[in-house]
């Protein structure tokens, strides 16, 4: 569950690691998918969480739904596509 549940910040922390600098850039808000086709379509029927990160003044919007992974999703096979990662790599890099 929330927020130990969730882990949008994680990518945000691997940007910071490789150099992004959110108070150089002025990155306002980090949002994901859901969020963004929750704004696009009106539909706020499902919760979704805002924090700001720590040490920032971004804001990250997430959206709080419990996932079912299926690693043979088109979105799984193309991360591991775009990767450079075998189509049969079962080893999971994202959540």
């Amino acid at each position: 569950k929330y927020p130990l549940g969730q882990f949008d910040v994680a990518g945000l922390y691997a940007a910071a690691r490789r150099g992004l600098r959110f108070h150089h850039e002025k990155i306002d808000f980090c949002l994901g998918g859901s969020t963004l086709n929750m704004l696009a379509t009106r539909d706020d029927s499902s919760p979704y969480f805002a924090c700001m990160i720590a040490g920032t003044k971004t804001i990250l919007v997430s959206k709080q739904k419990e996932y079912v992974r299926n690693l043979s999703d088109v979105g799984f096979q193309f991360e591991r596509l775009v990767t450079g990662r075998a189509m049969n790599d079962w080893n999971v890099t994202t959540v």
